[in-house]
């Protein structure tokens, strides 16, 4: 146990990202869903992470949010880089469902206020 580090994965910190555009959007899952022509719990299973988005939904979105794909990305990139810095795993689902490392998954609570203090950063 004592080897546990905490740890996430890739599409977590995406879809934390992609929330704090929305909510600096003002817009609720339910609207931006409907953009993007998703039900709200698929868009809420993105943002969580459970759900991977594809290139065409991150697109749309971005689009939505007035953005290119690539920041989107970069924000992603930099928050993973600042989570990595403070020694929390950012994984792929795959690698953590296969069991590569042994991790813990952080609390969403945390992970959002690392992924918030990484972009207020910049």
């Amino acid at each position: 146990m004592e080897n546990l580090k905490p740890g996430t994965t890739y599409a977590a910190v995406l879809g934390r990202v992609l929330a704090h555009h929305r909510e600096e959007s003002g817009m609720e899952q339910k609207e931006l869903a409907s953009k993007l022509n998703l039900g709200q719990s698929a868009w809420s299973r993105i943002e969580r992470g459970d759900s991977v988005i594809n290139v065409e939904q991150l697109r749309s979105v971005a689009e939505v949010f007035g953005v290119s794909a690539n920041k989107l990305i970069a924000e992603a990139d930099e928050a993973a880089d600042a989570l990595a810095a403070r020694d929390v795993q950012v994984q792929t689902a795959k690698s953590m469902k296969n069991g590569n490392d042994a991790i813990a998954l952080i609390g969403l609570a945390a992970l959002t206020a690392l992924v918030f203090a990484a972009l207020s950063k910049k």
